[in-house]
């Protein structure tokens, strides 16, 4: 059976409503994400995994959580 690798973040809700992870993807189940608005109230994040406490963090801002959403797509992807 080969079945699409999904590469869809979904957030968590009530107090852990900014951290994340990618679901249903074998490839990135060590990786947690954390997102925050910024005094600028653009949206910016970073990833950690069981080893190394935000090993990734993008200089960027971003206006929606679209815009985030696909950039942390983005560069987990690049890693594999």
């Amino acid at each position: 059976m080969n079945e699409e690798i999904k590469w869809e973040i979904v957030w968590g809700k009530g107090s852990a409503y900014n951290m994340g992870r990618v679901k249903d993807n074998p490839f990135c189940s060590d990786n947690r994400l954390e997102r925050y608005r910024n005094e600028k109230n653009k949206w910016k994040y970073f990833i950690s995994d069981s080893r190394e406490y935000c090993k990734y963090s993008d200089d960027r801002e971003f206006d929606t959580m679209e815009q985030l959403n696909e950039a942390a797509i983005a560069y987990l992807r690049r890693q594999w």
